[in-house]
């Protein structure tokens, strides 16, 4: 990744600043059977270790995992016969996660409006800068496997700002509040 990935912000200076990525995904139904992780993408930061994983199983559940742990399949389903748009925020000063997506449906053949699956989960670990993904596809096109699955993946956007502070928050709802107080006639 390079600054044009980030609006002019180079990578090593996205410490501390609120990341986020989205992403089209239509994976395939022949590897079905396979219950297991077969798509990963890693978030990795300047030191090239996974801040964030997110990826499906073989039967198009979406998937996450925290830094160093296992995968955790969720009850979504991304469905095989349209696009699904998964939507990942880097927090990099609070060291958090969120996890979205909006599920094509291949019984009704529409997509879903955007679910959060997971909303400001921490790390686990002080993450630095987004640096890059890393692509893992198991039995896939990507490691050229015994099997070549077919899964397809279009129109990465990616968008930077800083992280509100909570005393900044703070002070404005302050000033909201004391703004709308009736004030005292002598």
């Amino acid at each position: 990744m390079d600054s044009r990935d980030f609006g002019g912000i180079s990578p090593a200076s996205t410490a501390g600043l609120q990341v986020q990525m989205s992403f089209w995904v239509k994976p395939t139904d022949w590897d079905d059977p396979d219950t297991g992780n077969i798509f990963g993408l890693s978030l990795l930061d300047s030191a090239n270790h996974p801040m964030f994983e997110v990826g499906y199983t073989g039967d198009n559940h979406l998937q996450y995992r925290m830094t160093g742990g296992a995968w955790i399949t969720t009850a979504y389903i991304i469905g095989s016969m349209g696009w699904s748009e998964i939507t990942v925020t880097l927090d990099t000063l609070g060291n958090t996660a969120s996890l979205g997506v909006s599920a094509y449906n291949d019984n009704t053949s529409l997509l879903a409006s955007n679910s959060s699956v997971l909303s400001n989960q921490s790390l686990g670990v002080v993450s630095g800068a987004f640096t890059g993904l890393q692509w893992d596809l198991r039995g896939g096109t990507l490691n050229n496997g015994a099997i070549s699955y077919i899964n397809s993946f279009d129109d990465f956007n990616f968008a930077v700002a800083p992280v509100p502070e909570p005393g900044c928050v703070t002070l404005i709802l302050l000033a909201a509040a004391l703004l709308q107080a009736p004030r005292r006639r002598k």
